[in-house]
């Protein structure tokens, strides 16, 4: 297989669901493996969520999470509503990978055209039309990159040996320091992709109040992990988007989701609930508040009770 899914909480109109799919599918197209980084400063855009088994093949599972990729805007018109039984699953089948793949070449040696190992490779090829001239101009010019920066580090190298080697040139070894720093700012720059903006404001109202924290997107939704008096939580990151400032507020969390992670062993959890439109954050330090024992497994939720206490 192609991607391996991680168990979450999300659906089609969840906020949260589309940053989960980017990090789930490596931030690349599911279908065709074009990357963010490839189509520059519209990635995010650019990038949209497809239901597998189109909407009116599937109505009970319309919007689970299982049901979504990660895709290109090019992927998801081709597939648009067309569907078969035999068409490959980038979760479930080996497409390009692994052993026995329906899917070979895409390289120099072939001329970057892919070839069909078998009936259901073709029907993916044809699908997502891969061997169309945009898609194989996509991976000629991905590969002429590659061998470019390359090319380029090898010089670098080389050029500074040199230069390190022979008194006469010393004089020059600041440019190459230089050079061998802007080369690793560039590389930052280019590896670097855009967050969703609600993960951003978020880390910002936790680095303002001067919370250790960084995004972690782990398994069962948990997003962040943050330091707080000496102890690191694993927290997921809820977010409300009303406007109303009241001195408490009832928050129900899944039964299902609270015995996921009380599974998972020496952690603590929590969840930070963030009003943006507000500025306000509170965290409900779950593992410290509640025992395995407390959750009653007859109930989809558990209401708990924040306020003034829980506001970071």
């Amino acid at each position: 297989m192609e991607y391996i899914r991680k168990q979450r909480w999300a659906n089609y109109h969840s906020l949260k669901c589309k940053e989960y799919l980017r990090n789930d599918f490596s931030h690349e197209c599911a279908y065709c493996k074009l990357q963010e980084n490839e189509v520059g400063f519209v990635s995010e855009d650019f990038f949209e969520i497809d239901h597998f088994k189109p909407q009116a093949k599937t109505p009970e599972d319309l919007h689970k999470y299982p049901n979504l990729y990660y895709c290109c805007q090019k992927c998801n018109g081709e597939k648009s509503d067309h569907w078969s039984d035999k068409l490959l699953d980038p979760c479930r089948d080996n497409i390009f990978s692994g052993p026995d793949p329906a899917i070979i070449g895409g390289d120099a040696k072939n001329g970057f055209v892919f070839e069909a190992a078998n009936d259901r490779g073709t029907l993916y090829i044809d699908t997502f039309k891969l061997n169309s001239r945009r898609q194989i101009d996509i991976r000629r010019m991905r590969s002429d990159n590659k061998n470019k920066i390359k090319e380029i580090n090898e010089l670098i190298d080389k050029m500074t040996k040199i230069i390190f080697s022979d008194s006469n040139l010393s004089h020059l070894s600041y440019l190459v320091e230089r050079l061998t720093e802007l080369r690793k700012i560039k590389q930052i720059e280019t590896d670097k992709l855009r967050r969703n903006p609600i993960f951003e404001q978020a880390q910002e109202y936790l680095a303002s109040r001067g919370i250790q924290q960084s995004l972690v997107f782990q398994e069962l939704n948990l997003d962040f992990e943050i330091k707080i008096e000496n102890k690191t939580y694993l927290c997921e990151l809820i977010i409300d988007n009303s406007m109303e400032t009241k001195e408490t507020y009832n928050k129900k969390i899944e039964t299902e989701k609270m015995l996921a992670w009380f599974s998972i062993p020496n952690i603590k959890f929590g969840v930070l609930f963030y009003y943006p439109k507000i500025e306000r954050m509170y965290f409900l330090k779950l593992s410290d508040v509640l025992s395995k024992t407390d959750i009653d497994c007859d109930l989809n939720s558990k209401q708990f009770t924040i306020g003034n206490e829980n506001l970071l």
